[in-house]
């Protein structure tokens, strides 16, 4: 009997961004349905259904949705905070994890932003 490799990287989004906005694109003219458009175009079925559905975006911008949760501080901050971080990485000035909640929470003070 073979155990599952307990290290293995999941498989999440490995699916090409182009290849699954053009089958949103045909499922959603009804040219072709689900489950031939994810076999020709190589993606997952259950992700092009959940896609399909959000018909307030185009398919370009459905197809490059991200995972997880929505930064409350924004891309912007984010990146700079990261830099920051970095930065202090690279100097030997090694940040806790509550250094790095500190600054956050500073940041989002700072330039008004909700962080409930």
């Amino acid at each position: 009997m073979l155990m599952a490799d307990v290290n293995s990287k999941t498989k999440r989004k490995e699916w090409n961004s182009e290849l699954m906005a053009e089958a949103i694109k045909l499922v959603r003219e009804k040219k072709m349905g689900y489950l031939r458009a994810a076999k020709h175009f190589n993606v997952p079925r259950t992700t092009l259904f959940r896609l399909c559905q959000k018909s307030e975006f185009s398919p370009e911008e459905a197809a490059t949705t991200t995972l997880g949760r929505k930064t409350v501080l924004g891309t912007t901050l984010e990146n700079l905070l990261e830099d920051y971080i970095l930065s202090m990485e690279s100097k030997f000035h090694g940040l806790t994890r509550n250094d790095v909640r500190r600054m956050a929470y500073m940041l989002a003070r700072r330039n008004r932003i909700s962080y409930q």
